[in-house]
């Protein structure tokens, strides 16, 4: 509320001298109210450049801050000419009037105005979910229309000229300097394969007594991964040879739970990604103790929307600061890396899947629109199924849900876990294997022994 009440300071002041000093030869007040609603909207469409372009993170809260007021001040204009043209012309619900080329604009500019705003809350995240910022990004024609609204009604003159011709410098410097710091390093890091906690000999492990820069050879082989406590060799070797770092400032979208244990989360980052289908995306967090790494398989990236599944459990230290994320929160992000990713041709895939790996496997699926496809998914109980929906949605995708846990009444699912004896495959399918290191183990066994080659396997 503190923000919105010292944003309309400004908007104040500016329609008091809009008004009263008459420098526009303006004689109705609701082109002032319309003059305001345009620069507020300028100004929320330039905090993201200015962001990107200085590093002003205190500056995001208040991109929604303006672009709600600008949302009242339109339909302030709105309303005072829907006022003006009954009161004094009666020519607002004629045919023709309708016919002219500024009220089409108007008209057109106001319900984009009015979806924009009723999706502007979390409600509509969760419920449109990836289709929420393709929905938002109506923002960019509503900014283009208004502007040809204005044109239409003669009155585009130099302030507007002025505003949108620094909208646009902004946007297109921050657009050409997107790409974020990159600091060299030449210097192996080590992934736990189990869990995904990565020792990186600059972060160090204070909870071991491991002190900075120490090597991972020359670490104790009593010490075991902090996150999961599994011993090094579980560990391999992600990278011999220099790599660039490069961190990433972005946004929280939404925090859903699928299920009582798992979440989706989606940020929206201001610098563009290539995304592999099947890779994952490395957060850096941080808590009271230290910094630290995790990394998380990429559903889908859509619209610089970046959405992740996440299993939780309150006793991992990770989660216990995921769970207080909240949207328009930031996460900083270590860019995307990996090498599970899928091959895009027309070969027939499968697909096996455990509980929250089914992100990467979903990003393939997703993906894999030349080819028929086959997903055996394994959960524990009826309870923990997620992703169904969504996966009927695929028109070339068959799957199968397996529950070791099931219900003696649920017959939706298969019971116990992923079998793929009964079935028989051509030889050119392509599998690709996701989960725990004991369903991993057993496929690549069977399908080895059934001659299969194309075999693609994480297993964590």
């Amino acid at each position: 509320m503190k923000k919105y009440l010292i944003a309309i300071i400004p908007w104040a002041v500016l329609y008091a001298f809009f008004y009263y000093t008459n420098i526009w030869e303006i004689n109705l007040p609701l082109r002032d109210f319309w003059r305001v609603a345009f620069l507020y909207i300028t100004i929320s469409l330039l905090i993201s450049p200015i962001i990107s372009l200085f590093n002003l993170q205190n500056l995001l809260p208040w991109r929604r801050t303006f672009w709600v007021i600008s949302f009242y001040l339109a339909l302030v204009h709105a309303w005072i000419y829907f006022y003006l043209e009954n009161l004094y012309s009666k020519t607002f619900f004629v045919p023709e009037h309708f016919k002219e080329s500024d009220v089409i604009t108007w008209v057109i500019a106001l319900a984009l105005i009015i979806v924009l705003w009723i999706t502007s809350n979390n409600l509509s995240v969760k419920t449109l979910k990836w289709k929420w910022a393709q929905v938002q990004s109506l923002v960019y024609p509503l900014f283009i229309i208004v502007a040809i609204h204005v044109a239409f009604a003669s009155r585009f003159d130099g302030f507007y000229i002025s505003v949108i011709s620094i909208l646009v410098l902004f946007r297109s410097v921050a657009y050409l300097k997107k790409d974020p710091k990159k600091v060299s390093f030449w210097r192996p890091m080590y992934l736990c394969v189990p869990c995904w906690y990565i020792y990186d000999e600059e972060k160090w492990d204070p909870d071991w007594w491991i002190p900075p820069n120490t090597k991972f050879e020359d670490i104790p082989e009593t010490w075991k991964c902090p996150v999961c406590w599994v011993w090094k060799e579980d560990f391999v070797l992600l990278w011999e040879e220099d790599k660039t770092k490069e961190y990433v400032n972005t946004e929280v979208v939404s925090k859903t739970y699928l299920t009582s244990d798992v979440i989706e989360l989606k940020i929206y980052s201001m610098s563009s990604f290539y995304v592999l289908p099947g890779q994952h995306a490395r957060f850096v967090l941080k808590d009271s103790a230290w910094e630290f790494i995790r990394a998380y398989s990429v559903v889908s990236y859509i619209d610089w929307i970046l959405t992740f599944c996440i299993k939780i459990n309150e006793n991992w230290r990770w989660w216990r600061i995921l769970k207080d994320i909240n949207p328009w929160d930031k996460l900083i992000l270590d860019w995307i890396y990996w090498k599970f990713t899928l091959n895009d041709n027309s070969n027939p895939k499968v697909f096996l899947a455990t509980w929250t790996w089914i992100a990467p496997v979903y990003s393939m699926i997703l993906h894999s629109k030349k080819s028929e496809n086959i997903l055996y998914f394994w959960v524990k109980t009826e309870n923990d199924v997620f992703y169904e929906n969504e996966l009927k949605s695929f028109s070339n995708l068959k799957y199968k849900i397996y529950c070791s846990e099931l219900s003696e009444n649920c017959d939706l699912y298969e019971r116990w876990r992923i079998s793929i004896d009964e079935f028989n495959f051509t030889p050119k399918t392509e599998f690709y294997i996701c989960g725990n290191p004991a369903m991993v183990k057993d496929a690549i066994i069977k399908l080895e022994e059934n001659w299969y080659k194309n075999i693609y396997f994480e297993k964590f």
